[in-house]
């Protein structure tokens, strides 16, 4: 099951609204630590998201490396910062 970034952040922000009327941190006002806590969701959901490029260029290279050296596959998009390059196999019969 896949579950999109926004819905993750859709049920992290519903989670923190509950939690709003609940939190006193010395001193400071329930606004400023909700503030914190939204700015240190948005930090995590970027990161997961570089996370997420770097494992598929990673997989994607190690597929490269197994692939047989006489049939390459073929590059259909190429790779950018926020995502990895798409390659066509072609079809090989396991015998």
């Amino acid at each position: 099951m896949w579950i999109s970034t926004q819905g993750v952040m859709r049920y992290f922000i519903q989670k923190i609204d509950k939690l709003k009327g609940t939190l006193h941190f010395s001193g400071q006002s329930p606004t400023r630590e909700s503030k914190r806590q939204y700015m240190e969701l948005k930090k995590r959901i970027k990161r997961e998201k570089e996370l997420r490029v770097v494992a598929q260029k990673l997989e994607l290279k190690k597929n490269l490396a197994l692939s047989k050296k006489s049939i390459k596959p073929q590059l259909v998009k190429k790779g950018t910062q926020s995502r990895a390059a798409v390659y066509k196999w072609t079809y090989e019969r396991k015998r």
